[in-house]
């Protein structure tokens, strides 16, 4: 899963934190209030999970030819669009995703992995099933995916761990996301009519062509037939190299509806996921509420003084554990 789009929620509930944690700052009891607004943070992010799920098992899946704009979710095998290598280990795929990672040492002495660079495919690739195939654009995509490649190398005195995640050519792919058009017709031809028409202009014995008095300009009527003669010539071009249906639509992430999900995973696996993220969420975030509500009324001497959270305490013990 990609976890990092959660934190994007954090800008979204900023303005709203910020009088909780003035009055945090204000009355001396920062952390139990930092730990309310975290809990209830959490508990938000379980039900967005939960969202998620829902939408997951209520769309029907859709089939490619009867693909209608909007949400929509499909399921087939991906097909290259165009030919793409993985980051690390040079693999044929469609889609890669890729993490470097390299050993540190804390002012403990502790060891940890920090990341020090990662990234993704960005190339459309096809999804096809038994009616057509339609384009994918994976680009802001939260996968769940197994991870294909792992391994940890040694370079000096420093080690690295290397990851990646594929979705090769035949391999089963599940989608949700929103279908929109992959540009706009008539605009497109509008453009293509404009650049032979400038075409026509800078080419004085084609544009003479035109010139039936033979006076050296075109009239308004003459320059009539000659857009209509380039209009033709388009109509020709595009009855002989018609564009592919299947490059008319693409899903992807969308502008109303946020939620694009790419897996290589069965759908009941996806949604029996999230239902295990929602719950530990929606547990994690309701626990830390409570206890910082409860040891901040024991603070204000409403409940005993034994139900107040002994942060000194928890820090002295971290800070011990931190230090091996």
């Amino acid at each position: 899963m990609n976890f990092s789009l959660y934190f994007t929620d954090i800008k979204k509930i900023w303005k709203w934190a910020v009088p909780f944690i003035a009055l945090a700052l204000l009355s001396g009891h920062f952390l139990e209030i930092l730990l309310i607004l975290s809990g209830l943070f959490i508990f938000a992010l379980g039900f967005k999970t939960l969202r998620k799920k829902w939408l997951i098992d209520n769309t029907p899946t859709s089939k490619v030819r009867s693909a209608a704009m909007g949400p929509a979710e499909f399921n087939g095998i991906a097909l290259r669009k165009t030919e793409l290598a993985s980051r690390l280990t040079h693999t044929d795929c469609v889609y890669y995703k890729f993490r470097i990672e390299k050993e540190v040492r804390g002012s403990k002495g502790r060891k940890s992995w920090q990341i020090i660079e990662s990234g993704e495919s960005a190339c459309f690739f096809y999804l096809e099933d038994t009616t057509g195939k339609i384009l994918i654009d994976p680009l802001e995509a939260e996968t769940f995916m197994p991870r294909d490649y792992s391994d940890i190398e040694s370079k000096g005195f420093s080690r690295f761990r290397y990851s990646e995640w594929l979705i090769k050519p035949g391999d089963p792919v599940y989608v949700f996301g929103t279908v929109r058009k992959m540009k706009d017709t008539i605009a497109d031809r509008k453009e293509k009519l404009f650049a032979k028409l400038r075409k026509l202009k800078e080419d004085r014995q084609k544009l003479a062509q035109f010139d039936t008095d033979k006076d050296g300009r075109l009239s308004a009527e003459e320059w009539d037939n000659a857009v209509r003669a380039a209009e033709e010539e388009l109509t020709r071009e595009e009855m002989n190299n018609p564009d592919k249906v299947e490059d008319e639509l693409v899903v992807g992430k969308g502008d109303l509806e946020k939620t694009f999900i790419l897996s290589d995973k069965k759908e009941n696996q996806i949604s029996r996921e999230l239902l295990f993220l929602c719950s530990a969420l929606v547990i994690i975030g309701i626990l830390l509420a409570v206890a910082g509500s409860v040891s901040l009324i024991a603070r204000a001497g409403l409940l005993p003084q034994s139900l107040i959270i002994p942060w000194i305490n928890i820090f002295i013990v971290a800070d011990y554990q931190f230090s091996f």
